[in-house]
């Protein structure tokens, strides 16, 4: 009974964060095409993904993602190419 639950827990915290994770790069997407009424929402995902707090939420939800990879495609989609890390 006890690997089952812990396995509930685990599927439970991957859940919740890709949604965050989502969310933030949705949010951060609106930066560069959305209207001005979500800019400070978007600047602040925008900085948590050029920042530490990537790092953070996939260590803490134990999402096995490479924070440099996940910010160079999110970069790339969005066209902001100089940001892009080598």
């Amino acid at each position: 009974m006890s690997d089952t639950t812990n396995l509930m827990v685990l599927m439970m915290m991957h859940t919740l964060g890709l949604s965050s994770l989502y969310q933030e790069f949705k949010s951060a997407h609106l930066f560069y095409k959305g209207s001005k009424y979500y800019h400070k929402r978007a600047s602040d995902s925008l900085a948590f993904i050029q920042g530490t707090g990537l790092e953070i939420m996939l260590e803490t939800y134990g999402l096995m993602y490479d924070a440099d990879h996940l910010r160079n495609v999110f970069f790339s989609m969005v066209g902001d190419h100089e940001k892009i890390q080598d």
